[in-house]
């Protein structure tokens, strides 16, 4: 219940145009994550184990052992409202303001210094900390702070305004990656440019996202729609290999994505509120966020195996984590549960079969009793009766 009041202040915070940068909603971030475990779980296992080994050391704001593999990917928006300010300095860890100024607007170079906290910045920080040699092997509270932050950071780079900031007349300190624009749909619905494209262009509603923790009717929807958009965009079409892991690529590749694709089917004008988006551009917008999704999780496959790697065989696993199931644990433990509820239904069931055989038998062998000793009786009545003749 808690868990639901702090995704809706979150939403209704972003509703109200304030400018904490968020990434992909809730569902997409876990989307890209399970299309990560499930590349892996078919070409390297034991990466998907190292990492489940970091992830569980802890589980804050969550109970231990209530937390699937993919909710791991949105840690880095659950502490928000537990921490708040504490945890602040990592707001700009989920983005990168690259400067967009088409109309080349005099901008205060003085309110624009370089970020010395940004999300490349954050990259490069965890990246040295799972290639530092000294820390090889071992499960640090730093190195599972980071890798949550990690798996989180790959998908907020690919949701392509999260690597601009569009400056104008209007927006004279930058558009804030879409969050200060409005837009709307030819069915009237409304929001920022920002909280669009967070949301897949609408395709993940805020509904989507409040199936937390996992349920069985969610984990179902969940695993086709891995299997549905790995299916509509494989790893051969989209043109990634195991060497792509160049974060300041995928930066430079959103930033062009943005200005080619996004900004330029809006009307960049001053005096506009409201930008219409048509069902055309509406439809292609979809199509890109889904594309998104899928790069960032063939990716995240890389850079896990990438990060990884070094600390193969050294790590222990009991014979349950070696197997790589493709379901949920959640999913699969239920099935542990219904099939015990059925043999225990079936043991009961035999014993009461049992026990009305039993009886019955008892009834009818009472009932040879009880006939055999009117015979005798009636028997001796007879006897009785000659002897007196």
């Amino acid at each position: 219940m808690k868990q639901n009041c702090y995704h809706t202040l979150n939403f209704l915070l972003i509703l109200a145009l304030l400018t904490s940068a968020y990434g992909f909603h809730d569902l997409p971030h876990m989307l890209i994550l399970g299309i990560s475990k499930q590349v892996l779980i078919e070409k390297d296992p034991e990466i998907i184990q190292i990492a489940e080994k970091y992830f569980d050391q802890f589980e804050e704001p969550h109970k231990k052992g209530q937390v699937q593999f993919e909710e791991h990917s949105i840690w880095s928006d659950d502490i928000k409202p537990l921490y708040q300010s504490s945890v602040k300095y990592w707001d700009t860890w989920h983005y990168i303001d690259q400067i967009y100024n088409p109309s080349n607007y005099p901008i205060n170079t003085n309110n624009q210094k370089e970020s010395s906290s940004n999300a490349q910045v954050a990259f490069d920080q965890i990246k040295e900390t799972f290639k530092n040699k000294n820390l090889k092997g071992k499960v640090t509270v730093m190195k599972h702070i980071f890798l949550k932050h990690l798996v989180h950071l790959v998908g907020d780079i690919h949701q392509p305004l999260h690597a601009v900031s569009f400056f104008s007349q209007k927006f004279q300190n930058g558009d804030l990656g879409g969050n200060k624009q409005m837009i709307q749909l030819s069915d009237s619905r409304k929001n920022n440019l920002h909280f669009y494209f967070d949301s897949g262009a609408f395709y993940y509603t805020f509904k989507d996202r409040i199936h937390r923790p996992f349920n069985e009717t969610f984990i179902d929807y969940f695993e086709t729609e891995v299997e549905r958009l790995i299916k509509l965009y494989p790893r051969e079409e989209l043109k990634i290999n195991d060497e792509d892991v160049q974060f300041d690529q995928w930066v430079a590749e959103s930033y062009r994505i943005s200005i080619d694709q996004i900004y330029s089917q809006i009307e960049l004008t001053e005096s506009q509120k409201v930008n219409k988006i048509t069902d055309e551009n509406h439809r292609k917008n979809q199509e890109l966020s889904q594309k998104q999704i899928v790069k960032a999780g063939y990716r995240l496959a890389n850079i896990l195996a990438d990060f990884l790697k070094d600390e193969k065989g050294i790590h222990t696993f009991d014979k349950e984590t070696l197997q790589p199931l493709k379901k949920d644990k959640n999913k699969v433990d239920q099935q542990d549960r219904s099939l015990f509820a059925f043999i225990l239904a079936l043991v009961l069931f035999a014993i009461c079969l049992f026990g009305c055989y039993k009886n019955s038998k008892n009834q009818l062998k009472m009932k040879q009793n009880g006939d055999n000793s009117s015979r005798s009786s009636r028997h001796q009545e007879l006897q009785n009766q000659s002897d007196n003749f």
